[in-house]
């Protein structure tokens, strides 16, 4: 799991939180700070975050089609069923 968050410092351990706000990643339990990440890591994680966001934009779009797809079969079935009256009205 990835997880990109904001985070302050804690200076010696202390309860209270002080210094600047710092970006961090965090990959399986693990946190980096992302200021000290490779030019090349930091263009990874944009991918990343990218993929991430297409997929979950895919995701939204797929719950969008399966509730028309839905819908469509309602609307259809009462269609199929005049249809099979008329061919049991037609066998008799």
């Amino acid at each position: 799991m990835i997880l990109v968050a904001d985070a302050f410092a804690n200076r010696a351990g202390k309860s209270r939180w002080v210094g600047a706000p710092m970006a961090t990643l965090t990959i399986n339990d693990k946190s980096y700070d992302i200021d000290k990440l490779s030019d090349d890591a930091k263009a990874q994680l944009i991918n990343l975050q990218f993929v991430d966001a297409e997929l979950a934009r895919l995701s939204a779009a797929a719950a969008v089609f399966q509730t028309a797809k839905t819908g469509y079969f309602s609307a259809l079935t009462p269609h199929l069923a005049a249809l099979d009256a008329s061919r049991a009205e037609a066998e008799h």
